[in-house]
């Protein structure tokens, strides 16, 4: 069963109707769970590569990293990622919220898809160009390229996931995929 983006316009209440029966609901658990291990590697990954401006020690503890950071200068760093970290998942947490609710609810406004998707284009910022450019990086062209790399994969997956059907993970899990690969990128050629 496929509806064309006419029928969408034509009758949104549909469109609406057909979301709901389409996809599956996605259990609590999975979204804490989800939550949980996207701050914890966020948190590792700021830390990390303040401490060695690699992302190699990543891989090491985060009690180690944690431990290293709690000179003057560093803890000073540490409350200023921490800082950039609570806005990121708060941005992320209310963008998935508004997803859901754009998703899993019979009312025609699109008004909680364009937060969601403007939500996301924010962090998508964050992420790829602000981040970096904030914490170490000198070469100012290579956050930018990243940065509109990752405006353009989260425009073609926002435009893909919302009007192809595909599974709410999906949408939701690869665009972090882009930010965090093009913010990796941004500090090993910076």
């Amino acid at each position: 069963m496929e509806i064309s983006n006419r029928s969408f316009l034509s009758d949104p209440q549909r469109y609406a109707i057909f979301i709901h029966k389409s996809f599956s609901p996605v259990p609590s658990r999975f979204i804490f769970i989800y939550l949980s291990i996207y701050l914890s590697i966020y948190l590792s990954i700021y830390l990390s590569i303040y401490l060695s401006n690699s992302a190699f020690i990543y891989f090491i503890s985060f009690s180690l990293s944690l431990s290293l950071s709690l000179s003057f200068f560093s803890l000073i760093r540490f409350v200023f990622l921490s800082l950039l970290l609570f806005i990121d998942s708060f941005l992320s947490f209310f963008s998935l919220i508004f997803f859901l609710l754009f998703f899993f609810s019979f009312s025609s406004c699109l008004f909680p898809f364009f937060l969601s998707f403007f939500l996301s284009f924010f962090l998508c910022l964050l992420h790829s160009f602000i981040i970096p450019l904030l914490i170490s990086c000198s070469t100012f062209y290579l956050p930018i390229l990243f940065c509109l790399l990752s405006f353009l994969s989260y425009l073609f997956l926002c435009l893909l996931f919302h009007f192809r059907f595909f599974h709410l993970s999906f949408f939701w899990f690869l665009p972090q995929v882009f930010s965090i690969v093009s913010f990796f990128l941004s500090f090993f050629l910076c």
